[in-house]
């Protein structure tokens, strides 16, 4: 195997790992959720309270990290069973991902470790690629998140689970779109703040050399 081809698995690799652990760390921030009820009001769009609302989220958080947690049933809502396998398939994607990261670092790490000479360049061609990926997406965002919104979940469900309908499953009035646009956001933002750092060691530590 070539060093141009171990640098490209390595870069790949290394720019999914870096964006599911972006993904993991932001969606499990509970902060940017208790900011966003006050900020999109979204006391006004249930009854419940704001400890209510917190109650809800934490437990839906708790169940999607929770493989023990079998049914979804949150505090005080009511949950469909449509709505309920969304959450189970929801925590799926979640469990696939911590998968996929486990076995992209072990590849990451050996490729590295095979490579002759030993060289880093799939840090800094991976850092690139975030940014770029980061520039691309934020594009789009400003066009249309709402069909990102809508691609996202097609690529990621094979049902029509995550069509919650308020009526049955109350839980999405306390999960507003813009919500989702924060997060996706702060994936953006840590992600890059990972490649902006990868390339200041790798540039102060050539001046070094």
């Amino acid at each position: 195997m070539t060093n141009k081809i171990l640098d490209t698995i390595m870069t790949i690799s290394l720019t999914i790992v870096i964006i599911i652990l972006s993904s993991l760390a932001i969606l499990n921030t509970k902060y940017i959720y208790y900011y966003d009820i006050v900020q999109y009001d979204i006391v006004n769009s249930t009854t419940l309270s704001i400890d209510e609302i917190k109650e809800n989220y934490n437990y839906t958080i708790n169940f999607i990290n929770n493989n023990s947690i079998k049914e979804f049933d949150p505090p005080s809502l009511d949950s469909s069973p449509s709505g309920s396998q969304h959450f189970a398939d929801v925590r799926n994607v979640f469990n696939y991902c911590k998968y996929t990261t486990a076995i992209l670092i072990a590849v990451t790490i050996t490729l590295a470790v095979m490579r002759r000479p030993r060289k880093l360049n799939f840090l800094k061609y991976s850092a690139y690629s975030i940014i770029g990926f980061s520039i691309l997406l934020v594009t789009t965002f400003i066009l249309s998140f709402d069909k990102i919104f809508v691609v996202f979940h097609k690529l990621a469900f094979n049902n029509d689970n995550w069509i919650l309908d308020p009526v049955t499953d109350p839980i999405i009035e306390i999960l507003p779109q813009e919500f989702f646009m924060d997060c996706a956001i702060g994936i953006l933002a840590l992600s890059l703040t990972f490649s902006l750092i990868t390339l200041t060691i790798l540039r102060l530590t050539k001046n070094k050399s």
